[in-house]
């Protein structure tokens, strides 16, 4: 009975060497890695939703954890019973902690930047548009899935405070919630 727990001790041990190892070969391997994504984006404001957008982002490996990152989106909207066409803009760079691990590596985020929003609408004959641009700051969470050596399935969920001058109809650090899935591409390491 003694040498079977030795024994399984022993196993125990050199598997989580092995891993452990795994873990700093996979990260050394990552390091300086840039990568770029193209998602599809669900945008959730207070009173609507922008059903259909798309987001692009590049992102560079620092120093495993850390990664930089600068994102861009768009998500149209067109409201029939006010004839009006919407559009979010938004961009933004932050900082993503990533881990190193070979397939499936999860994430957290902090992105800081702007959202620009423009109306173009008609009511009777009269056309008219506006545009206005916000601060906003926006943490997440995701994760990368490996499904090819370049190539990775990415998904995440982020809620963004708008903050909004007094002139406008929201209150200031107006939340909402952003959903992104998409692919991610190794560009070069």
């Amino acid at each position: 009975m003694l040498i079977a727990k030795r024994i399984i001790t022993l196993g125990a041990v050199l598997l989580a060497i092995l891993f452990v190892a795994r873990a700093v070969v996979c990260a050394q391997e990552r390091e300086h890695e840039v990568r770029a994504a193209a998602q599809y984006q669900w945008l959730h404001l207070p009173g609507t939703t922008f059903p259909v957008g798309v987001n692009g982002e590049v992102s560079a490996a620092i120093r495993t954890p850390f990664v930089l990152v600068v994102e861009g989106g768009w998500a149209p909207k067109h409201v029939v019973e006010l004839s009006t066409n919407a559009r979010m803009i938004d961009f933004g760079a932050g900082v993503r902690l990533m881990s190193a691990a070979p397939k499936f590596r999860p994430f957290v985020q902090v992105i800081a930047g702007g959202i620009n929003l423009g109306v173009r609408g008609t009511v009777g004959s009269v056309t008219g548009s506006a545009s206005q641009t916000w601060f906003q700051l926006e943490p997440g969470a995701g994760v990368h899935v490996d499904v090819r050596p370049k190539a990775a399935i990415v998904a995440s969920v982020h809620v963004r405070w708008a903050f909004l001058d007094q002139a406008a109809f929201e209150p200031p650090g107006q939340k909402q919630f952003r959903a992104l899935a998409g692919v991610s591409v190794q560009l070069f390491n």
